[in-house]
This record gives C-alpha cells, sequence and structure tokens, in this order.
C-alpha cells in the first residue's frame, strides 16, 4: 500500500517503542497478576502494546492515496431573450402572460431530473429568471460566450435558446455557438418573420466633436416598409425648435432614402438634438421613428505652429497627422516667414531650429518667457552650438553636416502615454532614420519614448523621447526619416505621431481637485464618477467629503456624496434618464473650498425598435450545425419530451484521486475499542482491578 508521511519515516519506529514501553513497565511487575498463568500477562502487555502503537501511528497523520467516483448530472442551460424586441410586435399579451407560464412548466420539468441552468440574456448574459422583456439591446452572442467560460470542461446535456435572432451588440450568434462542442443547442423561434407596414430611422452619422461657428455634418437613413405612395417629414429639432426638415414621398414597397444635413454650432457645450419622422397611419412600430444624438461644441481649437528652417518631407507627415485631428489647427512657416504672435500657440513644432542659416534666436527667446510646450525635430541642419545652449535636456556632441543611419527600438516600459502594440511587433522592419553624427547627451529627467540601435547592438541614446524643459512638456524626434516609416506603416506612424503631439498639446491639471466622468453614457448604463483630492505636496488624500449635484435640462437635481476608494474617491449614481445634465462638485479641505463642473449626456437607447423582424433563419443554422432542433414557440411545450427522451444526456462519473487520513476511518476506531475492551475483561476476569 502507498501512503505518505507528513513526519519523517523512523517515527513510525518510535511509535512501536513507545506501545513496547508502556505495555512493559505496565505488565512486567504487575503484581495483581502473580499467580495467573504467565500467557495472561503476555495477552494483557500485547493488547495494551497494540492500542498504544496504534493511537501513536495516528497522531503521525498518515495519508493514504485513494480513489473516489464523483457523478455529475447532465446540465441544461436555458437562455431567455429578454430584450424589447420581443414585446415589440402584436404578440406582445402572449409574452407578458401565457408564454411566462410555460416557460415555468418547461423549468419544472427539466429540472426535474436535470441540473437547470437559467440565463437572461440582453446587453449582456448573467444568471437570472428574473424576465420582463425590457433590456435595450441584445446580445445573443454573451449567451455562448459565458457558457464557454463558465461550464468548461462540465456536463452539459443540452442548451436552449429562445429568441427571435435579433441581435445589435457583441459577435455573431452564429460564429460564437460554434464554440460549444458536442453539445445539442435547442432553439425556439420567438417573433415574428413577417415584414410589418414601418417607417424608421434606420441610422444616424454625425461627428462626435464640432466646433463652435462651424458648420458640421449629418447623415440620415430612412427605411420604409410597405408603405408606398404615402408621405411623411424628417425633421431636425434643436431645443423643440425645427432648423431642418424634407419631405419624403415613398415610391416604393421597400424604399431606402439618404439625407445630408450641415448644421451651425452655435452654441459650446454639449448640444442634444433631435431627428423625427411624421408617423403614418398603422405602423406596427412608432418607437424607431424619432431619435436623438449629442454634439460636443468646442469653443476654440488649438492652434499649433510648425516652423521650419525648409521643406523637408517629414514635415509633410507631422502636417499631415495634425490636419487630421479637427481639434488642432496647424500654421506651417519657414525661415524668414513672419510670425505674428506665438501666444496663441499651445505647441511649437521646430523642424532644424535653430540652424546655421536661421538661428531664431529671438523666437526661442519667446518660447522660453512664454513657456510654450515645444517638439524638436533635430536633423543634419541644426546648429547644436546655439541648440545646446539651450539646456533642454538634449544636448548633441558631434560634426555638422555627417549622418549616421539607425534603427529604432521602443522602449516597454514607457507609460506617459500608450505607445501602439504593434510597433513592438514591426521595429525591426522600420526604415532607418539618420541622426546626426556624434553623440547625444541626455539628462536624467529624460524619457525615452525609442533608443537608437545599429543593427543588433542598443545604444543608450535616445531617437524619440519626452521632457520637461521650463517647467512644461518638451518632445525631441533626434533624427530624419520618419516619412520613410509612413511610406511603410502609414496608420502606425499616423497614430504614434498623434499620440506624441496630444501628449505635448495637453495641458497637465495642476488643479487640487478633479471630477472625471465619461462625456457620454447610454440609459441601460449606470452614470459613475472618479474623483481626486491633493494635498499642497500633490498627494492624494480621501479624508474630506466630496458632494456632487447633477442638474438636468429641466432643472432636476440630483444630489450624491462619493465613496473613497483607495486613495481617491468614486460614485455611482445609477441610471438616469436621457438628456444632457449638468454637474458641480465640491468639497472643503484644510480650510479651502474647491469646485468643479462639467456636463455630460445620457443617450436614448431605440436600437431594439429599429428592426422587428425575427431572424429565425439564423435560430435554426445554430441548432442544424450543433445536432439539435428548431422549435416554434407554439410548440414550447412538447421541447422538455424532446430533450427528456433524448438517450444522449446522460450522468457522467469522474474518477478522483484523493488522499485520506487514516485517523478518519472508523474501523480502526472499533479496533481499538475492542482491544482496549479485551484488555479490560481479561484483567477483570483475573483479578487485575
Amino acid at each position: 500500500m502507498n501512503y505518505v508521511l507528513q513526519y519523517p519515516g523512523w517515527t513510525i519506529v518510535t511509535c512501536f517503542l513507545a506501545g513496547l514501553l508502556y505495555a512493559v513497565v505496565l505488565y512486567f511487575k504487575e503484581r495483581n497478576l502473580e499467580g495467573q498463568a504467565s500467557y495472561i500477562r503476555w495477552m494483557l502487555g500485547f493488547l495494551r502494546f497494540s492500542a498504544i502503537t496504534i493511537l501513536c501511528i495516528l497522531l503521525l497523520g498518515i495519508l493514504i492515496p485513494t480513489q473516489d467516483k464523483i457523478v455529475e448530472k447532465p446540465i441544461i442551460i436555458v437562455g431567455q431573450d429578454n430584450s424589447g424586441s420581443i414585446v415589440s410586435t402584436s404578440d406582445s399579451s402572449y409574452y407578458k402572460g401565457q408564454y411566462k407560464k410555460q416557460l415555468e412548466a418547461l423549468s419544472k420539468q427539466l429540472s426535474s431530473k436535470y441540473q437547470l441552468e437559467f440565463f437572461r440574456i440582453g446587453a449582456f448574459s448573467d444568471i437570472s429568471r428574473d424576465i420582463d422583456f425590457s433590456d435595450k439591446q441584445s446580445d445573443i452572442g454573451s449567451f455562448f460566450d459565458e457558457i464557454t467560460d463558465r461550464y468548461a470542461g462540465r456536463n452539459i446535456g443540452a442548451v436552449v435558446l429562445l429568441s427571435d435572432g435579433i441581435y445589435n451588440k457583441g459577435g455573431n450568434p452564429l460564429a460564437l455557438s460554434e464554440n460549444i462542442h458536442n453539445t445539442p443547442i435547442y432553439t425556439v423561434a420567438l417573433g415574428d418573420t413577417s415584414v410589418k407596414r414601418d417607417l424608421r430611422i434606420e441610422k444616424l452619422n454625425h461627428n462626435k466633436v464640432a466646433y463652435q461657428g462651424n458648420d458640421f455634418p449629418v447623415e440620415v437613413l430612412v427605411k420604409a416598409d410597405r408603405l408606398k405612395g404615402k408621405s411623411t417629414k424628417l425633421r431636425i429639432l434643436y431645443k423643440n425648435e425645427i432648423i431642418e426638415s424634407k419631405d419624403i414621398k415613398i415610391e416604393q414597397s421597400v424604399a431606402l432614402y439618404k439625407f445630408n444635413f450641415r448644421i451651425e454650432a452655435k452654441n459650446a457645450g454639449l448640444q442634444r438634438y433631435t431627428v423625427v419622422l411624421d408617423s403614418i397611419e398603422n405602423e406596427i412600430n412608432y418607437g424607431n421613428n424619432a431619435t436623438d444624438f449629442v454634439i460636443d461644441v468646442q469653443n476654440n481649437r488649438q492652434e499649433i505652429l510648425l516652423f521650419a528652417n525648409s521643406p523637408h518631407p517629414d514635415i509633410a507627415v507631422i502636417r499631415n497627422v495634425i490636419e487630421a485631428q479637427q481639434s488642432y489647427k496647424i500654421d506651417l512657416k519657414y525661415a524668414g516667414d513672419q510670425i505674428d504672435d506665438i501666444k496663441r500657440y499651445g505647441l511649437i513644432i521646430l523642424h532644424q531650429i535653430p540652424s546655421v542659416t536661421a538661428p531664431s534666436q529671438d523666437l526661442l527667446n519667446k518660447i522660453q518667457n512664454l513657456k510654450k510646450p515645444v517638439l524638436f525635430m533635430l536633423g543634419g541642419q541644426n546648429n547644436f552650438g546655439l541648440f545646446n545652449q539651450l539646456k533642454s535636456g538634449v544636448s548633441h556632441l558631434g560634426f555638422r553636416g555627417q549622418m549616421d543611419a539607425v534603427n529604432a527600438e521602443f522602449m516597454k516600459d514607457f507609460t506617459s502615454f500608450s505607445l501602439p502594440p504593434e510597433l513592438f511587433n514591426v521595429e525591426s522592419r522600420l526604415p532607418v532614420m539618420h541622426v546626426p553624427f556624434g553623440n547625444y547627451k541626455i539628462s536624467n529627467g529624460v524619457t525615452a519614448i525609442a533608443n537608437q540601435k545599429l543593427g543588433n547592438l542598443s545604444k543608450n541614446e535616445a531617437l524619440m523621447a519626452i521632457n520637461k524643459w521650463n517647467g512644461v512638456r518638451t518632445g525631441f524626434i533626434l533624427g530624419e526619416g520618419i516619412w520613410r516609416w509612413k511610406m511603410k506603416y502609414a496608420s502606425l506612424t499616423n497614430s504614434l505621431v498623434h499620440k506624441l503631439i496630444q501628449y505635448l498639446v495637453t495641458r497637465e491639471d495642476k488643479s487640487f481637485f478633479r471630477i472625471n466622468s465619461k462625456r457620454e453614457f447610454t440609459e441601460n448604463e449606470d452614470v459613475s464618477f472618479e474623483a481626486e483630492l491633493y494635498n499642497d505636496s500633490y498627494e492624494l488624500v480621501n479624508s474630506a467629503t466630496v458632494n456632487i449635484i447633477v442638474s438636468s435640462e429641466q432643472g432636476e437635481e440630483y444630489p450624491f456624496t462619493f465613496a473613497p476608494s483607495g486613495s481617491a474617491y468614486t460614485l455611482n449614481a445609477g441610471r438616469l434618464p436621457a438628456g444632457t445634465y449638468s454637474f458641480k462638485g465640491n468639497v472643503r479641505y484644510n480650510g479651502n473650498d474647491f469646485e468643479r463642473v462639467g456636463q455630460f449626456s445620457v443617450k436614448s437607447l431605440t436600437i431594439e425598435q429599429n428592426d422587428l423582424v425575427a431572424d429565425h433563419n439564423m435560430l435554426y443554422q445554430i441548432s442544424s450545425n450543433s445536432g439539435g432542433k428548431m422549435i416554434p414557440v407554439s410548440e414550447l411545450d412538447r421541447l422538455a419530451d424532446d430533450i427528456l427522451s433524448s438517450g444522449e444526456i446522460v450522468d457522467v462519473s469522474y474518477p478522483i484521486d484523493k488522499q485520506e487520513e487514516i485517523i478518519n476511518w472508523k474501523w480502526i476506531f472499533f479496533v481499538l475499542v475492542a482491544l482496549l475492551s479485551l484488555e479490560w475483561f481479561v484483567r477483570k476476569r483475573n483479578g487485575a482491578y
């Protein structure tokens, strides 16, 4: 027999010695047994020796490997679609009444023989039997993801999906269902596949950000089913006033129209607009005739000055990246051009400035005096004598005019902003950059984004870096040739340059009190905030009480108090009705009052009303591919019989190896009782008591 000792093996010998010693001491000179046959003394000694030895061995905690068997009942996983599209048809009263009773009967029948797990499917899937068909989104794929994650390796007998097949969030359910292997999937087809009379806003395209005083585009797609010959009107409303409208004459049984508008962004902040279609009599669904959208109207754009010694292909890369961002406006100037006022610029990019022909000393002095963020792009035209005098954290020792070809090695521990992950996969294939011959001397405060690399040899010299110069953010591209990177990896190069510029142009928040939240939530999403409070040493503290008042457009106020979380604060304000909200947070700390204000919007979700035509074909494919069946909801009562009569859904037994302490063996207890009882009986019979 195999066994496991928790103590050294020699301790077993001590157990025998302890039993022997106890028996010898007790019976070697037992006077009460004088005159008795010698075998009596030997028998009693053996009984006491055996009992004491067994007790000592039990105290050693000896483990014996054993094998057990676990029998697992089949699991039947039921997923009920809880989205609003189920009850948005003419059968809504059936689903709210009789259907729920049938579902309860199905659950009772299946749970009598199997382990039943019930999921509710909406914007996500969770274990729940609380069905009210109120979810604003359908993510059927999340149901199959939950099964894959939760029940891997378990005995799944069957999966039951009750749905109309309409999904508007997450992955394709048909593809995700294929991750569930060797398990039949039964689908119950809910909803209606017939096309009804319906007019709806099919899609709405718009920018998220616009700038005050500018026009922004809005594209509206309108779909009409079985409404040929009817007329309607499309309106766009702002603060309940019509700002755009379009008459629509429906000329086909199935018609799709696209309309483009340009709307002036008059007011700054989050601005809500509503798109409405006049309803037509006898539509199956009026809930998809209107929707709203929110535009973040900003009152200024960040202006960036790109000042270059002379034309260069790297300039085109920088310029294209900046011009692609609506929040930036770029001015390109060359040496000799007049620069009116640098105060208005949020970032100044100096391409090979100062140079031999353009020392630009006056401009450099103004940049330092005004403490403007700078991106230095260095190359063969720079005057490094003048550049080194700036004491920017980077200096160069070498010969002007000579260049070295180097590769890039990006720093995996760089955290000031997120680098595109693909950079680390392609860095060895990036074209070379040319850096001025010599050595760059980097001060301790400079953080490298990428280092120079000669072949397989890593140089401890930066190729791209950031620093705090003159108290503001400063960037360095210490060579020429990023245009070659863009020729080979355009989107990757654009992303890297954009992140660097965004980091430099973003002002650091030096306030002692901050409140952060998303700018847009959906009505089925909890509105949440984070707050930070700093002491005079800019250390996070959370000993003070932080309050916030959230106000709706109608003037309703919702007061909340933040809860400390870690070294900061968090707040979950729950779900709020659709609309635009403002908030004002305040805290009193060390005798000072701090206040922060902001805005956010809650977007209404009408996506469940957009398409009410059930997709039973997808449900059939899911069942067919898995070896299950699709049945219409009218035959729901026979589903339990189909599953219960399946001969393939059976219990599964698993052998399990375990280790058991011999002290848990009950028969040893009875052996000990027998040994001690027999010893007592023999002693009593022979007058030893």
